[in-house]
């Protein structure tokens, strides 16, 4: 048994995809990580009692997907995917880092597990999507060790620029390279598609891209390269001057695989604003963080 995590909730059933796949919630579920198969017990009927976590499952094509609802009733940032067989596949993370009348910026965080994956790096960058009022937010916290490890770097460049706001995410790796480079617009703080945003910005590449678009990043002032070194001595906005009106830039640092985050501000009329985030990692899938830290974080797109 100590290769099975046990993790507490209560099962609810809250509805059905299509006419055959109702959605189910569980009070146990447990981890093997040997064979990466969950087994999911305490099969209860709605309404759950409030108060109380539990964990949700959602069939879907091919399988179903799993997440835990806390007692809160906020969903926790991690989403598995499973085979019919209960087998995890990937576990997707979904996390706010920024929020304004821009709208909100994600980080996106995706771990691919075999056998049903071939081993491969996790996939993570920012960029700007659907707002949800009821998304677990990080915890602010007074400061953060920076000597731990730096697994990635974010540079959010934040427009006044049609359809409203536009919301460049560049996405760099430990080292400093470009990984990917995310381009949404928003109006009224709600994100707009990418079908819409193109027709404005015809020579650009919009919506998200792996790996260097250079004319698109020149456009709006990003590096090829961040300057780690640099930026670590002075703290200083590394973006340069775009042709188009900035509200904000924000520069995050991102710390042991995005559990906690130097987030620095920078805006033309005040000085720079620092704040430090933590990202709590989950208990109900515990068992899965010795796996994914055996992975390289942030993908290299050739």
């Amino acid at each position: 048994m100590q290769n099975l995590l046990t993790a507490t909730a209560l099962l609810i059933s809250v509805g059905t995809v299509g006419c055959e796949s109702p959605t189910m919630l569980y009070h146990t579920a447990h981890i093997d990580p040997q064979t990466m198969k969950i087994t999911l017990t305490d099969h209860f009927p709605w309404p759950a009692p409030s108060g109380q976590g539990y964990f949700q499952r959602l069939n879907a094509v091919n399988g179903y997907t799993l997440q835990y609802i806390a007692p809160d009733g906020r969903p926790d940032w991690d989403s598995l995917w499973l085979t019919n067989d209960s087998v995890i596949t990937t576990d997707s993370k979904l996390q706010v880092l920024l929020k304004g009348e821009y709208g909100t910026v994600y980080l996106r965080t995706t771990y691919f597990y075999p056998p049903e994956r071939k081993p491969q790096p996790v996939e993570f960058y920012a960029d700007l999507w659907l707002s949800d009022p009821n998304q677990r937010l990080a915890e602010n916290i007074p400061a953060i060790d920076q000597t731990r490890e730096l697994s990635a770097i974010t540079v959010i460049r934040i427009f006044r620029a049609p359809p409203g706001f536009l919301v460049v995410c560049a996405t760099y790796e430990s080292d400093g390279r470009i990984a990917v480079l995310s381009v949404d617009g928003s109006k009224n703080g709600e994100w707009i598609h990418s079908n819409n945003l193109s027709p404005l910005y015809r020579n650009l590449d919009v919506a998200t891209s792996f790996g260097d678009r250079p004319r698109t990043r020149e456009y709006f002032g990003l590096p090829e390269t961040f300057p780690i070194s640099d930026y670590l001595r002075t703290y200083r906005n590394i973006s340069k001057p775009a042709s188009l009106p900035v509200y904000q830039d924000v520069i995050n640092l991102h710390y042991q695989r995005n559990e906690f985050v130097r987030q620095d501000f920078f805006s033309l009329d005040r000085p720079r604003k620092t704040e430090f985030l933590h990202y709590p990692l989950s208990s109900a899938f515990a068992l899965l963080k010795p796996v994914d830290d055996k992975m390289q974080f942030v993908y290299r797109y050739k």
